[in-house]
């Protein structure tokens, strides 16, 4: 896979950076590939169009939150239309953003951690599982059930393990397991697709139980939500916690948000039991001097953000 320009514009932690440029600069040895790298500095999306621009880039590889920026604007949304790929790293891509692009270009999700490094994975012609993703054979992945259809990754050292990285750091380990659950797809089985992290749980009072993150894109769904999140672990139901394009909004605006907000609810409520139904009455929007907490990746905190709104969330169940 030849891609004579890559934008590689991910700040981070120490850490990160290093696992993403050691990534990126190895491209320039396996792939006959020149790479073009942004500023130091946390990028805009008028930077990274600016680089693709006068760099003479044909692929980028970018952090999901910049991407959907990016796709915010006609302008934007052509100038990663006319890349030949466009990969993205650091958290799932929003499927409105995906949705705009795979039709022009090619979506290819790039994963990895800290510990193991980027993941050994193939490329797949599967336009509409753009977000789902190949292991490669000696990787040693493996899927063990954990609940529902969800699945934990689980590397298992092959009798070769001079592609698994994770066992160059922990020498004493057979398997790793990375807490991350996956689902595979309805049709093209051996595609997999990440959920989120185990502890993206939320039990409620009465026993019962939902997994966030696998949810959330439904909301997300909805062209005025940047971001959402469900919480209300401890309490008697979920809460439906938005960030929006645009800020707060008035009294009139947010019954009109409500309204057409409620096909998305409707998905979500379709895939639970009733006990831990979404509901209007439950929902907070963020505001303006109370941003969703971001992570250096770009994707959102979700343990610090739903701290950070306590007090609003208890509010609801006073």
């Amino acid at each position: 896979m030849a891609m004579p320009g890559v934008v590689a514009s991910i700040p981070g932690m120490k850490e990160c950076w290093l696992v993403g440029m050691m990534f990126i600069l190895s491209l320039t040895t396996f792939n006959n590939t020149i790479i073009v790298v942004g500023p130091s500095a946390p990028p805009t999306p008028q930077t990274v169009l600016d680089v693709i621009k006068y760099g003479k880039v044909n692929s980028a590889l970018l952090t999901p939150a910049l991407i959907e920026e990016i796709c915010l604007s006609e302008t934007g949304l052509d100038t990663l239309r006319g890349l030949t790929y466009v990969q993205y790293a650091g958290a799932p891509l929003a499927a409105k953003a995906g949705n705009l692009l795979v039709s022009h270009t090619n979506v290819v999700p790039t994963i990895g951690s800290t510990e193991a490094g980027g993941y050994i994975t193939k490329r797949h012609d599967k336009k509409d599982a753009w977000d789902y993703i190949s292991f490669h054979e000696n990787a040693g992945a493996v899927f063990e059930p954990r609940f529902d259809d969800l699945h934990e990754l689980v590397f298992v050292r092959q009798p070769d393990d001079r592609m698994q990285s994770i066992f160059k750091l922990y020498t004493d380990r057979d398997r790793y397991e990375t807490n991350d659950l996956w689902a595979e797809h309805p049709v093209y089985k051996g595609l997999w697709k990440i959920i989120g992290r185990a502890d993206d749980h939320v039990s409620f009072s009465h026993g019962e139980g939902l997994h966030a993150s696998r949810l959330e894109p439904d909301i997300e769904a909805h062209p005025a939500v940047k971001s959402a999140l469900i919480g209300g672990h401890g309490y008697s139901g979920p809460v439906l916690l938005l960030e929006l394009y645009g800020g707060t909004l008035d009294e009139n605006d947010r019954d009109s948000l409500f309204d057409s907000l409620q096909s998305n609810i409707d998905k979500v409520n379709a895939q639970v039991h009733e006990c831990v139904a979404l509901s209007a009455d439950r929902i907070i929007i963020a505001t303006e001097d109370k941003p969703f907490v971001r992570t250096v990746k770009g994707s959102v905190g979700r343990v610090q953000t739903l701290a950070s709104y306590k007090d609003e969330i208890a509010a609801l169940f006073a």
